[in-house]
C-alpha cells in the first residue's frame, strides 16, 4: 500500500501515476477536504477529481 498526501491533486496526479503500476491497481481513495455544504465556486474540487479520471485512462 502506498500513501500519498497532497493538498491539490491536479497539481501532482501526473507525477503520482509515474510512481504507481495504475494497470495493477485495483483500488483508490480521493479524500477531499470538505467542501462547503452551501453552493458556491467548488472549481478545485471538480479539477482534482477531474485529474484522478484523467491519469487513470492513461
Amino acid at each position: 500500500m502506498e500513501l500519498f498526501l497532497t493538498s491539490s491533486v491536479h497539481a501532482v496526479a501526473h507525477d503520482i501515476a509515474k510512481k504507481v503500476d495504475l494497470s495493477k491497481a485495483s483500488k483508490l481513495v480521493f479524500i477531499d477536504t470538505a467542501a462547503e455544504p452551501k453552493e458556491g465556486d467548488m472549481t478545485w474540487l471538480k479539477n482534482d477529481r477531474q485529474a484522478l479520471v484523467d491519469v487513470k485512462k492513461i
